[in-house]
């Protein structure tokens, strides 16, 4: 049986985008019984993860002008107004609402039922109060808030799926307690995006095909299971796993798995 060798690497990410606080002036201008309510976000989106090579750019493309905004009336839990777009709400900002107690909350895309995404979803939300005749600068934050899950090909395999891909294939399925992701390259089928799972779970099951040297002979399924402490954690929010996959040309039995943990810096 030919090596092939299965390993995984977790980072654990605190991606600050805002900053909190809830400054009052008075207004005497304004209406009686409306507030002034100046929601601002910075766009830092500056990321530090040190275990996993050049991914210090993954997020790059994060753009906190494209977070869907909503603020919603604590008082009765009736959503007062929505942005699709967070620059949207900046071309209306700052913005007169009614005395009361409300929320708002920002998320890289509405969540709604989903459970897994090709997005990874970042979210912060924050409460304030608008009082009367006052104005209020309010400024809060978004972290990474999902599992993010990437698969990574060896360039040995690289190199023996791109030159006899009939031969060689595999397909990898990443489940947690409610969804799964697939990674596959069969031919010229190719799934490699990264997935990222909007729940906790207590492990995450990781089911490995592979073809080695055959058209059409598959090894069994090796199920493995992950989380961040060796079979004694769990697998939480904000954390990112990376599995790479190797196949050999030694005979070998049996897959093998190999763990390590490590923190974003602050």
């Amino acid at each position: 049986m030919k090596q092939t060798l299965l390993y995984y690497t977790l980072a654990f990410l605190s991606v600050c985008l805002f900053s909190c606080s809830n400054d009052q002036d008075t207004n005497d201008s304004l209406p009686d019984g409306m507030g002034l309510v100046d929601l601002n976000m910075e766009s830092s989106t500056d990321i530090d993860i040190p275990i996993i090579t050049k991914t210090e750019d993954r997020f790059v493309d994060v753009d906190v002008n494209d977070f869907y905004v909503e603020i919603t009336n604590r008082d009765d839990q009736t959503l007062y107004k929505k942005f699709d777009a967070y620059r949207e709400l900046r071309e209306t900002s700052p913005l007169i609402i009614p005395v009361g107690s409300y929320n708002v909350l920002a998320s890289s895309f509405p969540r709604k039922d989903t459970k897994v995404s090709n997005q990874p979803y970042f979210v912060g939300d924050m409460d304030f109060i608008v009082e009367n005749q006052r104005t209020s600068d309010v400024r809060f934050k978004c972290t990474f808030q999902s599992i993010g899950i990437e698969l990574r090909i060896s360039d040995q395999f690289k190199e023996l799926l791109e030159n006899n891909p009939k031969n060689y294939a595999y397909e990898v399925i990443v489940y947690n307690d409610d969804a799964s992701w697939k990674f596959l390259r069969d031919g010229e089928e190719k799934e490699m995006d990264p997935g990222y799972f909007l729940n906790p779970c207590k492990k995450l099951k990781v089911e490995v095909r592979v073809r080695l040297g055959s058209s059409n002979s598959w090894y069994p399924t090796r199920t493995y299971y992950l989380d961040n402490n060796e079979g004694e954690g769990e697998c939480l929010l904000g954390e990112f796993y990376v599995i790479n996959l190797d196949a050999g040309t030694e005979e070998r039995s049996a897959f093998s798995l190999k763990a390590s943990v490590k923190e974003a810096k602050e």
